[in-house]
This record gives structure tokens, C-alpha cells and sequence, in this order.
């Protein structure tokens, strides 16, 4: 409220007396919130006499009709803040009357060690107990949230003495080069600068990214983003003095500086010098915190010491900062009350925006549940290498098959091992002892490694002259399964470390995630009235690793204990190796970019409806679906890919299928088939009633119990949700 012409007062005097005003509001309303805790009735009636005295004040000079609006407040503060404190605290007196009474009647042993009432268990010692009225910094969640409804405490005192930051009067360039004013500190404790997100807007910044920062207790904090700013001193300073920094984004920075306003007046040494921050005194928000590095380079000599209970002063280049401890005697009376009330104080580092309320959780909880349109992937900087050095060094042969390179971590210096291959040779003569011993384990073993090598998927090298350099021993064995296709399974143990504890895994980068969704996928997949899927056939040995890094995928075999050990190198993506889900899934994605102008259909669905090596999709109608395998088809053999293992809900689109594609014979007879499930990305689908299956095994020996109940239901494999009305009881 202006009160210019209405007196002679001074207006700067009457704007004190509407702060302690407000100010007593403030801490009213505080003592409601904090339940009572650490307050009596003394506190309320200090409160109402400093709210009372401060209204007089602001009354007295004006004239009678401008006083109805103040009239107003006065009659806010009495029927609202007053009595509702009072309310408040009749109703904590009631409780402490009832725990009194409670306590006075229980009969339980009390605690042998401070003989207070409670069990010996709830007992701590007073290490691990935090200080009366102190509050815990909490982490907050992966998304930057805090997990309490408390700010995080970034710093705490105790008693009636309030700390000054360094804080600054500096300019900064805006988004039209022009410098604006705003407030700055200078924090030596901090590694990285901070503008408030009020600011960044003010000044028309634009933010890039999603950086998250860690504080005290090493908690993260989510920013808003990243910029790029301009800061140098006020005036008109060389342009030398001018600083170009990066700064995170937040909301806000910090609480407002200093958290209490402090009488200055009689401090004799701050007198006739150009202070950095004249508004240093009175509480301000921190529009930029610069770091430890800005701070240290903008000190110059120069310091002054006042009387003790008195702050410090540093010469910078942006002037005199003032820093360090003032007593409660300098503090003003209004704040000087709120403190004596609250005997900790804290500093705060996270926003208000941060802080979810009970209905802001909630609200969180249903976002996160809710099916969106998926956002663009926020991609890390290795992963934006690994991209761009496949876009450079991938190829197609004259057979259209994809030549694609080992992304290392440093492309122009690869690695050296040492001694790969002795210890690939021990692994491999371990191997051995094992085929020896299961003939049909045996069998199986060389049938894969005779196919590899008959379909040109490795090749005999000639072993190394020395047992150091540019290439790479990859120990195997097998595993065999249950499988209609691949009852073995060979693991190529990239992680294999050499000599120098050193593994092909470790020099590598394994690329950004690009595996569908697996809820997306099967959502689709119910929308269509004829579903089918397929199967690309060894999807990894159809693409071509370059000859220079085949080096680095060498390996030792012989199918018999008779000949000598030869060695090999893998010429195709190998399975294993910690970039080969990338290398495989990013050269199905560029043949769907590929091909999109011949086949725009099929290309769609490589691109959406394949998760690894399983085209999971379907179409409106049969005819659609023909065409769709049909592209599919001839999009995948463009790339040297065979698609098999077909199946569908529908046999009229198995009809024009061969039968050796099919999943298995059975699906030549589709009206014939009985009780057929399989599995689609870890589900039983049954193709002729187009629904999916749970089997859910027995309880061991008849016994149920909440264990064995919480286990099964731990099993339970159920992306989609159907059997959430089932399970959701028992498993709380």
C-alpha cells in the first residue's frame, strides 16, 4: 500500500512497519503449522502485541477514509490467525491432558536403561538421535522429488546468531546482449553455479538437458535444464573482469538471503566503503550462486574485522562482500522474537515445487501409471558416441548384409590384452573335460560350432606371435535348455578379463537402450483382429562385424581332444559381447529407415512391433496381414535376415505359408489343434481362442502359507495387468 501524500512520514519507515506486520502474521501461521511444538500461550499474546503495535504504526499517519482498508486486516488477523491459534492450542492441551493420563495408567515396564517410559528396544543413544527441532536432509526420488514434506536442510544453527553469504550486486548479459541487474552469491563451498528458474526466465534463457546435481549427504536434485551466461561487475568495468560460466537451473536457488533482517547501523567498519551487496542486510531472493572458482577469482587483497558479534568483509572485484556471524543483539526485534522461538535454523537447497503434499503425491503417483505418447529418450553422451560412430563407419556388402564396427570407448587408440589366449586356452580345456563327459552335451557343441563355420560365420586365423596386441581371446561354453529350436546355448564370455584384469566388455560401449517397450508392444498386439508373429532366424550371425575389430573376437575350438586347438575369429555380432544388443537392434532400425520409401508399411511395423528377434503385430483384416508379412518378408532378405517360425490367430493367413516356416507342423492343421499355448515376450498365447494363459504352480506338499503365497505370486509374469483384480489382494 503507497501511503506518498498521505504524510510526512517517512515511506521507507512505513514500509518496516507493514514487514513487522506481516512478519507477525507469518509467525502465527507457523506456530499453527508446527503443531504446537516448542510454544505456549505467552508466544501467541508476544505475537498479537508486536502485530498490534505495527498496525498503530501504520495507521496513525493516515488520513481517516484510507484507514478502512487497514481496518480490514485488523479484522482478518483477530477472527482468523488469532483465534485459530488460540483453537489450536486448547486442542494440544487437551492431548498432552489425555497422554498425561495415559501414561499416569499404563502399566507396562519401563526402559531399564533411562527408565523412561518405553520398551528397551525403542531406546537410542543420543548419537543417533537428530537435535530437537533440527530437520533431516532427505534424498528424493529418481525424478528429483523429495520423499518428506520438509525442504532439504543444506546448512543449521542453533541460538539467536544468523550467518551472512557473500552475496553481490552483478551484471549479466541477457538473451539480447543487453546486461541486466540481479543478485548474486558467492559460495566457496560449491562446485557448480546455480540461477533461479524466475531469473533464467527474466532474462529470456533458454534451458538444454537434464542434469542432476548432488548436495549435502549426497542427495540428487533434478535441475531444470542448462545455460550459458555472461557475468561481470556493476559499473563500468573493464571487460576483462567479465566471466563466461555455465549455470544449472533451479527453483529457487536458495531461501532468501539473509533469513532474517539485521540492524547494520552501528557497525563502524562497513562505513565509506563500496559494498558489493548494498541491500545486504535485509532478506532478498539469490537470483545466481557462482562457484568456488568464480569466488576465488574475484577476491582481492583487502579484509576488514569489525567488533566481535560482527560479520567480516572481503574485497572482490565486485566490491566489499560481507561474511561471517552476527550475534542476536543485531538482529531486529521482530526477527530477533522468531528466532527465540525457533532455537535451530535452517538454509534450505531444494523449491517449494519440490516439496509434494499428500494431493501432489497422489497426483504423481497417477502420471507415472498413466499411459502416455512415449517422449523422446534423454540420450547420454556415450550413448550420442556410440550413435554417431555406427552412422560413420556401418556399411551393406554387395549382398546387402550389414558391416557394422565395435564401438570402443576411444575409436582411434583400441585396446591392447595381454595374454587373452592363455587364459581362453585354460577355460577352453576346462570345456573339454565337460563335452568328454556328456556325449549328447558333446554332440550338440560341435553341431553348432560345424554350422558356424559351414555358414561362413567364423573363420581359422593363424595364432598370434606374441601374446600382447590388438586382438582379443573370448572364452565360450554351453548351456542346454529346454527349446524346440535351440536346446544349446553357447555364452561367449566377453567379461573375460586378461593379464591386466582387463575384458573386451570394459573398452567398449554398450549404446543406448533400444529395445521396445514390452506393455507398448503387447498393447498393440490386442488391438488388431489378425495378429501373427515371427522369428528372425539367428538374427545376431547375420550381421557382419568389419575385419579389423573381428580381431578382438577370436576364439579357441576343436572338435575332437585328438587335433590340435585351432583359433578362430568371429566375423558377425556376437552374442556376449556387451555392444552386440545395440549393434544388432540399431542395423534392424536403419534397414526399417532404409527401406521406408520401397515398403512403408512393413517398415513401420520393424520399426515398432519387433522386440529383439520376435515381430509381434497383426492388422485389420487377413488381406492386410499377407501384405504386411509379404514386405516383411522382403525388407528382412534385403538385409541377408530370414523371418520363420510363423504363427498366427487366423489360419487362412497360414494357408500361403510353407510349412517349414511355420512354428511347428501343427499349425498346418490350425482347426485341429487342442490345448496349443506358446510364448510371446514371456507370455502363454493360445492362437486359436486369440487369448493369453497363466499357469500357476501348486503349493510344494499341499502346504499354503503367506510365504510360498508371496512367492508364487512373485512368479507371475503379467506386463499387461490382467490378473491385478486376482493377485493385488493377497499380495498386500
Amino acid at each position: 500500500m503507497s501511503v506518498h501524500g498521505d504524510s510526512d512520514t517517512d515511506p521507507a519507515t512505513v514500509d518496516m512497519f507493514h514487514v513487522a506486520r506481516g512478519y507477525a502474521i507469518f509467525r502465527l501461521e507457523n506456530i499453527e503449522g508446527s503443531d504446537l511444538k516448542g510454544y505456549d500461550e505467552s508466544d501467541i499474546k508476544d505475537i498479537e502485541k508486536d502485530f498490534h503495535k505495527a498496525q498503530l504504526r501504520i495507521l496513525r499517519p493516515l488520513k481517516p477514509e484510507k484507514r478502512v482498508e487497514e481496518y480490514e486486516v485488523t479484522k482478518e488477523f483477530e477472527s482468523d490467525n488469532y483465534s485459530s491459534a488460540y483453537e489450536t492450542l486448547s486442542n494440544y492441551y487437551d492431548r498432552k491432558r489425555q497422554i498425561a493420563v495415559m501414561v499416569k495408567t499404563c502399566r507396562a515396564s519401563r526402559c531399564s536403561v533411562c527408565n523412561r517410559s518405553h520398551h528397551n528396544l525403542l531406546h537410542f543413544t543420543k548419537s543417533v538421535e537428530a537435535p530437537t527441532g533440527t530437520e533431516i536432509a532427505t534424498a528424493p526420488s529418481s525424478n528429483g522429488m523429495s520423499s518428506s514434506s520438509n525442504n532439504t536442510v543444506l546448512a543449521a544453527m542453533a541460538g539467536d546468531n544468523t550467518i551472512f553469504f557473500a552475496t553481490a550486486q552483478v551484471l549479466i548479459r541477457d538473451s539480447s546482449g543487453v546486461f541486466r541487474p540481479v543478485r548474486a552469491l558467492l559460495d566457496g563451498a560449491s562446485a557448480c553455479n546455480f540461477m533461479s528458474k524466475s531469473c533464467a526466465e527474466m532474462l529470456g534463457f533458454e534451458t538444454s538437458g537434464q542434469h542432476t546435481v548432488f548436495g549435502i549427504g549426497n542427495s540428487p536434485y533434478q535441475t531444470f535444464g542448462a545455460l550459458s551466461c555472461e557475468v561481470k561487475p556493476m559499473g563500468n568495468e573493464p571487460s576483462s573482469l567479465s566471466t563466461k560460466l555455465e549455470a544449472f537451473v533451479l527453483s529457487p536457488v536458495c531461501a532468501d538471503q539473509p533469513p532474517q533482517p539485521v540492524d547494520s547501523s552501528g557497525w563502524s567498519h562497513i562505513r565509506n566503503l563500496s559494498l558489493a551487496d548494498p541491500g545486504f542486510a535485509r532478506p532478498a531472493p539469490v537470483d545466481l550462486l557462482l562457484n568456488a572458482q568464480v569466488f576465488v577469482s574475484s577476491l582481492l587483497p583487502g579484509i576488514r574485522r569489525g567488533e566481535p558479534g560482527q560479520p567480516t568483509l572481503l574485497k572482490t572485484i565486485y566490491g566489499w562482500v560481507v561474511m561471517g556471524e552476527c550475534d542476536g543483539s543485531q538482529l531486529t526485534t521482530s526477527a530477533l522474537v522468531s528466532y527465540r522461538n525457533n532455537k535451530n535454523h535452517c538454509f534450505f537447497v531444494s523449491s517449494p515445487s519440490q516439496i509434494l503434499s499428500l494431493d501432489d503425491s497422489i497426483k504423481k503417483f497417477w502420471e507415472l501409471e498413466n499411459v502416455s505418447s512415449p517422449t523422446k529418450p534423454f540420450v547420454s553422451e556415450e550413448d550420442q558416441r556410440c550413435e554417431d560412430y555406427f552412422l560413420e563407419k556401418y556399411y551393406r556388402n554387395e549382398e546387402g548384409r550389414f558391416v557394422v564396427p565395435l564401438p570402443f570407448v576411444d575409436p582411434a587408440n583400441k585396446p591392447t590384452f595381454l595374454n587373452s589366449r592363455e587364459i581362453a586356452l585354460k577355460r577352453f580345456t576346462s570345456l573339454e573335460r565337460k563335452l568328454n563327459s556328456n556325449p549328447e552335451f558333446k554332440r550338440a557343441y560341435v553341431e553348432f560350432m560345424d554350422d558356424y563355420e559351414a555358414r561362413g560365420h567364423l573363420e581359422e586365423v593363424e595364432p598370434p606371435s606374441t601374446s600382447e596386441g590388438h586382438f582379443y581371446y573370448i572364452p565360450h561354453h554351453g548351456i542346454l535348455r529346454d527349446s524346440v529350436t535351440t536346446p544349446l546355448r553357447v555364452v561367449f564370455d566377453a567379461s573375460a578379463k586378461d593379464a591386466n584384469e582387463v575384458s573386451l566388455n570394459a573398452t567398449l560401449l554398450a549404446g543406448p537402450k533400444l529395445q521396445t517397450n514390452i506393455f507398448d508392444l503387447l498393447t498393440r498386439f490386442r488391438w488388431h483382429a489378425v495378429v501373427f508373429t515371427g522369428d528372425v532366424k539367428q538374427m545376431y550371425r547375420q550381421i557382419l562385424v568389419s575385419d579389423e575389430d573381428a580381431e578382438f573376437q577370436r576364439i579357441l575350438w576343436r572338435p575332437s581332444a585328438v587335433g590340435p586347438v585351432r583359433d578362430y575369429r568371429l566375423k558377425t555380432v556376437t552374442y556376449g559381447v556387451s555392444a552386440a544388443p545395440f549393434q544388432a537392434l540399431r542395423t534392424m532400425a536403419q534397414l526399417a529407415s532404409d527401406s521406408a520409401a520401397a515398403y512403408p508399411s512393413g517398415s513401420t511395423v520393424l520399426a515398432r512391433d519387433i522386440y529383439v528377434d520376435d515381430v509381434v503385430t497383426g492388422a485389420d483384416s487377413v488381406e492386410q496381414a499377407r501384405l504386411l508379412q509379404v514386405d516383411l518378408t522382403k525388407i528382412l532378405s534385403s538385409g541377408g535376415f530370414h523371418l520363420r517360425k510363423w504363427t498366427s490367430n487366423s489360419s487362412e493367413f497360414l494357408e500361403s505359408l510353407p510349412s517349414s516356416d511355420l512354428y511347428s507342423e501343427d499349425f498346418k492343421h490350425f482347426e485341429e489343434m487342442t490345448d496349443i499355448s506358446l510364448k510371446i515376450l514371456g507370455l502363454l498365447w493360445q492362437p486359436q481362442s486369440d487369448s493369453f494363459r497363466f499357469r500357476v504352480a501348486a503349493a510344494p506338499n499341499g502346504r499354503c502359507t503367506k510365504r510360498t503365497i508371496l512367492s508364487e505370486i512373485a512368479r507371475i509374469f503379467d506386463p499387461l495387468g490382467f490378473l491385478s483384480p486376482v493377485h493385488f489382494s493377497p499380495s498386500i
